[in-house]
This record gives structure tokens, sequence and C-alpha cells, in this order.
């Protein structure tokens, strides 16, 4: 009887203990890059209104710099019970990584997932339909993407939360700078498209002191023809610089806002951060017009660049060879002249695209934490849910068109 008691007592602890979590966040922590900052802008969105764990996939070792203490303790607290709800923020899976065994048996997994070409990995697919109960996706180009390579779990589309005050509160620009600026804050690498890029500042504008190209990486992968400063060197140009390194926060917003056009002609973007903060600082923007950055050329606060160059994927990246044979669709190229021609007209119109870019900061702030936050509790801890004809998310309810999810939704 006592045994029997005992166990009693030992199920209704681990009930309560299994109770005590809302929110389960999966995948790695590092701020200085946007995929691994969204679990800490999650937390710091969302501790103050649920309860929060963390699970770091494959024993991450998690980078504390910039994060505050209150979001860090989230970080280092060693109870990992599943909460009702759990996302994965991270990559789905690749050979080695299967990121997505690490979602805990919450009542609710969801998959915050993004994707840059026009198909996902046929595995990916696979998992999202085999494992989780729905997907959420940043953006409408990625939502398509996802629908069109075979995705059938209801699918919301609900975009990034960023750290955008800091931003927004600084200083607007009211003239060009001297020299005058040209910068990208980006990896190094063929996606985003560096390489044309400065072919084309170079062609475009020379060795001219008064105007520099001003590159920026977290890390720099080797292009082609052999590092960075070798391709620089070979224009015989001392305008162009890239330097590769992590810039804590103050850094880095010091080096956004020295630009005075913000140029990314990345071939692919699944959210697109950077732009994102440069709209915040009000600065000019020069931005292909392809995947999810499309949300931002269609928005007429940026000078977009045609980007309609099927381009094969990238084999330069961490992620390359990931998924064996499996076909990832294509990426969107530039050409060489339409690069030269949108610095140009910046560069020479640019009382035009200063005065369009005040516009900016009000536009995007829609983006920000704390705007962003109603909606993220309506994902996790909806105050209404409904079974309507699409998936949506709105401050108020969470829609979806699947019994089962909605169902499901009924019973946290």
């Amino acid at each position: 009887m006592k045994k029997l008691f005992f166990s009693l007592i030992c199920m209704c602890m681990l009930s309560c203990t299994a109770e005590q979590y809302d929110l389960t966040i999966v995948g790695r922590v590092l701020n200085a890059d946007g995929l691994c900052r969204i679990p800490i802008s999650l937390i710091d969105m969302l501790k103050d209104d649920i309860k929060i764990n963390h699970i770091a996939p494959f024993n991450y070792q998690i980078d504390t710099q910039d994060i505050r203490d209150d979001v860090k303790d989230i970080f280092c607290n060693p109870d990992k019970t599943a909460g009702r709800v759990s996302i994965l923020v991270d990559g789905l899976w690749s050979i080695n990584y299967p990121t997505y065994s690490y979602v805990p048996d919450s009542h609710i997994k969801i998959a915050y997932s993004m994707w840059e070409s026009n198909q996902i990995p046929a595995t990916w697919v696979k998992v999202l339909n085999q494992y989780f109960d729905a997907v959420v996706v940043p953006d409408s180009f990625v939502l398509k993407t996802y629908v069109q390579s075979g995705v059938t779990i209801p699918i919301f589309e609900l975009p990034l939360c960023l750290y955008l005050n800091d931003f927004l509160n600084r200083t607007r620009r009211f003239r060009p700078g001297k020299p005058f600026v040209f910068g990208c804050t980006a990896t190094a690498c063929q996606n985003k498209n560096q390489a044309l890029l400065i072919k084309a500042f170079v062609e475009e504008f020379g060795d001219t002191p008064d105007i520099i190209l001003r590159l920026s990486s977290r890390y720099a992968i080797p292009p082609k023809e052999g590092s960075w400063e070798k391709l620089i060197q070979s224009y015989g140009c001392s305008n162009v610089s890239l330097k590769a390194g992590i810039l804590d926060n103050t850094q880095y917003l010091e080096n956004m806002d020295s630009f005075d056009c913000y140029v990314n002609i990345s071939k692919g973007e699944g959210y697109s951060i950077g732009p994102r903060e440069a709209l915040a600082l009000g600065i000019p923007s020069v931005l292909s017009d392809n995947s999810a950055q499309m949300t931002l050329t269609q928005s007429g606060l940026v000078r977009l660049v045609p980007s309609n160059i099927p381009a094969p994927p990238p084999t330069d990246c961490d992620w390359a060879g990931a998924f064996g044979n499996e076909d990832i669709g294509f990426y969107s190229d530039c050409s060489l002249q339409d690069v030269k021609n949108a610095l140009r007209d910046v560069y020479e119109n640019y009382d035009l695209y200063l005065n369009n870019a005040k516009n900016s900061p009000e536009w995007v702030s829609q983006y920000e934490l704390q705007r962003m936050k109603c909606k993220y509790l309506s994902l996790i801890k909806p105050k209404k849910v409904i079974l309507g004809s699409q998936n949506e998310i709105t401050d108020e309810y969470l829609m979806t068109s699947s019994e089962e999810l909605y169902n499901r939704y009924l019973e946290l």
C-alpha cells in the first residue's frame, strides 16, 4: 500500500513538472547569427507571459555574448521537461544532424522553418508531415515553396520578431557621408553574392577614394578565386574592403549606421534580417528582387535589382552536400549590368532615395519584438482557436483549417 501511495505521489509530481512549461524552444544559440538568434528573441519577448525552457540540439554550446541575465537564466535551466508546445527554430534535418529528433514529445509540435530556394529537400517534407503538427514560416514566398514542395500539415505565416528599437531610435542622416559608403552585412559566400557586388562596384566606380564598398561578415568562406583579400586585390582597388569577425551589438549598430546605402543582392533569402535593420535606420537600400526579400522590394521603399536568372544551389556553405543527391531547386541571380545600374542610380539620385527612406522606419517597425508579441502568444497559448477555412495567426486568435490541430489546441 505504501509503495502504491509513493508511486501515486511520484506520478503526481511528474505530472506537475510536465505541466509547468507552456513552451519548449529547440535550437542553437548565437546572437551574432540570424537563425541562432531566434531562441534569444523568442524568450526575451515571451518570458513574462508564459513559462519557457530550452533544449540545445547536439549539446551545442550556448554563446552568451549580448544576452541579458534574465534571458540567459532560462538557457541555463537544466530542466528539459517537455512543454505543452514545443517549437524547433533550427534546420530540420541533414545527413549528419537530424535536428528534429531533439524536439520533445509535446502536445503540439511546431517547426519554425525557412528556405531560400524554390524547393525544399524531400526529406524535410517527410519530416514535417510525419513528426510535426504544424509549420510556421516567416514569409509568403516560403509558404508557397513549402506547399508546392508537398508539405500537407497546416502552414502559418508569421514573420520573425526582431530587435529593432536601437535602430529605430538612431538619429536619421540628412546627407551622404564623405566618402560615400556602400555597405553590406552578410556571410561572405556564394549565395550572398559578394563577388558579383564587388565586380559591379569596381566596374562602375573604379578606384575612386570618394566612393567605397565596405563588406562585413561573421565569417568568410573563400571564393573560388582564393581568399577574399586576393579577389579584392585582383581588381587593383583600395576602396573595397571585407572584414570578417563577430561584432557585438554596439559595434554592429555603428557599422550599419556608417553606410550611406545598404546593398544585399543575395540569390535567396529565407527572411532577410540585415535589410530590415537598414530600413529601421532609414538608410537607402539596394536589394535583389527574389525569394522572401520580395516583401521588402514590393514595399516601394528600396531600389530593387531584377533577379530572375536561375542559379544552382551554393557549394561553399556549411550545409552544401548535407542533403545528398536531393533536389533543392534553384536560386535567383542578378545580371552584372542591373547591379551596376542600381548602384549608380542610388549614388546619383541620393536625395530622392534618402527622402523615400524616411518612410521606412515606420513601415519596418511592424516586425519589432514587442509589436509581434501578441501574434506569437496566439501561436503558443491562443486566447481563441477557430476552425475555419485557412491557417491564420492574429493578435486575438489562431485559425486553422485542420480539425486535428484545432482539437489539439482545445486540449492545451
